[in-house]
């Protein structure tokens, strides 16, 4: 009995998933979208490198490794979860879009905001991924997408990929003005603007109150009825209050929930991860 117990879990390890491997991508342009947002086009090292994320959903994730030290030494790294916002098949381009923190002082910037303020076409990095992304239901009567500017990214791709008769309402929470920023792939040329940009309510709050905020206008809004399939992403409290809103008041199902967490006000990855371990 107990020869069998290891064989089977050898056979488990052996037959489980394989982590994947680490790659390496360039920088090949650096572009400034608003003054909240910079967006990354990267290349593969080699012109087929990229070539399987042609066929990612939006909001599919990679994994960015940076370097640890402020020196940009590469000898340690920390992995970075970022949305793919695009990939360009016939450029062989992956578009990866970043939040500015220009509140944050500099000497507080963690490894990602770091590599990103000094970062410059020629440069490497290496990633790992992709992450499964947003699946629609085509049975679900209507979309919910609520984020805050770090699941803007995300809420966009999901926007400009779903079906036109697809009903949908995108709630994003910012922290001013200045993070508005239009839809891209605009089906009738960038003059007509793209026909889901009526979708979005920009929900304007600091990270304190964002999640008060977004309860809020989502009870204000006159939405469709029947169970909506959700995305939900971005910090910590807002899900938690929008995730109550939504299984309490509104009982959405959990299994209709799509719900990320980004990050969490005030800790890092690592200090969130070692206090879910508690």
């Amino acid at each position: 009995m107990l020869a069998f117990y290891r064989t089977q879990g050898l056979m488990s390890q052996l037959l489980s998933p394989l982590k994947p491997a680490t790659r390496r991508m360039r920088v090949r342009a650096i572009h400034t979208l608003s003054p909240r947002m910079r967006r990354v086009v990267f290349t593969g090292v080699s012109p087929t490198d990229l070539a399987d994320l042609a066929n990612v959903s939006p909001g599919a994730a990679i994994k960015l490794m940076f370097p640890l030290n402020a020196n940009g030494a590469a000898d340690r790294t920390l992995g970075r979860a970022y949305t793919i916002r695009r990939y360009h098949a016939e450029r062989a381009e992956l578009e990866v879009d970043f939040v500015v923190h220009d509140e944050t002082p500099t000497a507080q910037h963690g490894p990602a905001a770091r590599w990103l303020e000094h970062a410059a076409p020629g440069d490497e990095v290496e990633f790992a991924g992709p992450k499964r992304g947003f699946q629609a239901n085509p049975a679900a009567p209507w979309t919910l997408l609520v984020g805050d500017e770090t699941a803007l990214p995300a809420i966009f791709a999901i926007l400009e990929s779903l079906p036109e008769r697809t009903r949908v309402h995108a709630f994003i929470a910012i922290s001013d003005a200045r993070a508005r920023l239009p839809l891209e792939g605009v089906p009738g040329g960038a003059s007509a603007g793209h026909p889901r940009s009526h979708d979005i309510h920009w929900v304007e709050a600091d990270t304190a109150h964002a999640g008060a905020m977004v309860v809020g206008a989502l009870s204000a809004q006159t939405l469709p009825t029947g169970t909506p399939q959700v995305f939900l992403a971005g910090e910590a409290s807002l899900l938690k209050q929008v995730r109550t809103l939504l299984e309490d008041t509104w009982a959405v199902p959990r299994d209709a929930i799509d719900a990320k967490g980004y990050w969490t006000a005030g800790l890092t990855r690592e200090q969130r991860k070692a206090q879910e371990r508690r």
